[in-house]
C-alpha cells in the first residue's frame, strides 16, 4: 500500500475559505494540499466556478485545485459522444476560472459498471470522446476499481483517482478517496451555513510535482501524446497491469533477427575458415 506524500479533500455542498483549510490542517496534523472541486455548470453551487475569485484564492494559499467534471453517477454511459461533450463543458468552464490547460481534469463514474449496466468498452469510449478534447495527457479518470483498473491498463487516461475499498489501490494510482470522512463548518457567504460532507483524499504523489507538471508538462501536448503513446507501445504487457506492447514485440523480433544472422554468418566464417586450412594442408602435402 503507498504512503500518501499529503492529503486532500473533495466537495460540492459549498465553498470553504483558505483559513478555513489552514485551520483544520493545524488541529489534524494532516498536510492539507490538494482541492478537489468539481466544474462545468457555474450557476450551481456544486461548482468551483459559482464562487467567483475561490480557485485563485485557494492556489494563492499554496494549494493545488484540481477539477472534476461530474453531472450524475451514469455520465459515462453516452460512451465517446457523451465523453467528448462533457469535456467540451468543462474545459469552457475551467478556462473561465482560470485553470491551466496543463492540469488534468477528471471525469467520473461515480457507481461500478455493472451497478450502472454499461459496459468497459463504453465506459473506456467515454474516457476517449473526453481525451479527444482534453488531450490523453490531461485526461482523469474518477471512480471505483473497475473503471480505474481498465483506464489504467489500456492507456486511457494517466491521472487515476480511486475511491472504494483501500485495499484496490495499486502502482500507478495517484489517488484515494476515503469516503464520508467528516463534516466541516461553511462560512454563510460561501455557499451554506450548515456543515457538509467532505471527502478525505490520500496523495500518492508530491503535489509540487503536480503544480509544476515537471518535464512532461513543460512540452506542447501532442509531444505530450506521441510519449505516451510510444512508452505504451513499447510496453512488454505485465499482465494486469499494461496492455499488450506491439511495438516491444517488434523491437524484439529484429533484434531476435539480427542475432540469427550474427549466428548465421559466424558458422560461414567457420566453414570457410575450415575450407582455407584445408587447401594449405593440400599445397604442403603436394
Amino acid at each position: 500500500m503507498p504512503t500518501p506524500h499529503a492529503y486532500g479533500i473533495d466537495y460540492s455542498g459549498g465553498e470553504f475559505s483558505p483559513g478555513q483549510l489552514d485551520a483544520y490542517s493545524a488541529e489534524s496534523g494532516r498536510d492539507l494540499r490538494v482541492l478537489f472541486r468539481y466544474i462545468g455548470y457555474p450557476d450551481n453551487g456544486h461548482y468551483i466556478s459559482h464562487y467567483p475569485g475561490a480557485y485563485q484564492r485557494h492556489v494563492d494559499a499554496g494549494r493545488v485545485v484540481l477539477l472534476i467534471y461530474e453531472w450524475d453517477v451514469d455520465d459515462v454511459v453516452g460512451g465517446w459522444q457523451s465523453g467528448r461533450e462533457h469535456a467540451l463543458r468543462a474545459v469552457n468552464d475551467a478556462n473561465g476560472i482560470g485553470y491551466p490547460d496543463t492540469l488534468p481534469i477528471f471525469m467520473s463514474a461515480d457507481k461500478h459498471l455493472n451497478e450502472l449496466g454499461v459496459s468497459t468498452s463504453t465506459a473506456m469510449a467515454y474516457l476517449d470522446g473526453a481525451a479527444s478534447v482534453l488531450g490523453r495527457q490531461r485526461t482523469g479518470a474518477y471512480g471505483f476499481s473497475d473503471f480505474i483498473y481498465a483506464a489504467q491498463d489500456g492507456g486511457h487516461a494517466p491521472w487515476l483517482w480511486l475511491c472504494g475499498a483501500k485495499d484496490t489501490v495499486r502502482d500507478g494510482i495517484q489517488f484515494y478517496q476515503c469516503n464520508n470522512y467528516g463534516k466541516f463548518q461553511l462560512r454563510p457567504d460561501m455557499g451554506s451555513s450548515e456543515p457538509i460532507d467532505v471527502d478525505l483524499d490520500e496523495i500518492y504523489i508530491d503535489p509540487d510535482a503536480i503544480s509544476q507538471g515537471g518535464f512532461l508538462m513543460a512540452l506542447e501536448q501532442w509531444k505530450q501524446d506521441r510519449i505516451f503513446e510510444r512508452i505504451l507501445s513499447m510496453s512488454e504487457g505485465v499482465a494486469g497491469q499494461s496492455p499488450a506492447g506491439d511495438q516491444f514485440l517488434n523491437e524484439q523480433a529484429q533484434r531476435d533477427a539480427v542475432a540469427a544472422n550474427i549466428d548465421t554468418l559466424i558458422k560461414q566464417v567457420q566453414t570457410l575458415s575450415g575450407k582455407v586450412d584445408q587447401l594449405m594442408r593440400d599445397r604442403v602435402g603436394d
